[in-house]
């Protein structure tokens, strides 16, 4: 799923928190990627150029649903946003958006876009 978070996301007695909606967007799966290689603009979850090797993109639906078919490996998840690549997760060894796709098995993962949420 792709899902955008809008408005107030921490709880708080006086204002109720907005829930994700679904994305129509596309997902651009690439070669596993760490934060040393792509061209990240400023400190943002915004990245002008990505250096490894794109492998696929699909779009999601309205409700942020998606499907790629790929062969067992470590990749990583980027979507567009205001035509720029963006995804705001990454682990501990700077991989950004780290996904693990295994043979046979359907791996599920939620792509929070969260560029316009206030915390």
């Amino acid at each position: 799923f792709v899902k955008e978070l809008k408005g107030n996301q921490m709880p708080s007695p006086d204002r109720p928190t907005s829930p994700a909606t679904g994305v129509q967007t596309t997902v651009y799966v690439y070669e596993s990627t760490t934060m040393d290689q792509v061209k990240r603009i400023g400190s943002s979850a915004f990245y002008e150029t990505i250096s490894t090797k794109f492998i696929k993109s699909a779009e999601s639906g309205r409700d942020g649903r998606f499907e790629i078919e790929l062969p067992a490996g470590r990749y990583s998840l980027f979507v567009k946003v205001d035509g720029k690549f963006y995804s705001n997760s990454f682990d501990v060894n700077n991989t950004i958006s780290p996904v693990k796709v295994s043979e046979g098995n359907i791996t599920e993962i939620n792509i929070l876009v969260s560029d316009k949420a206030v915390f």
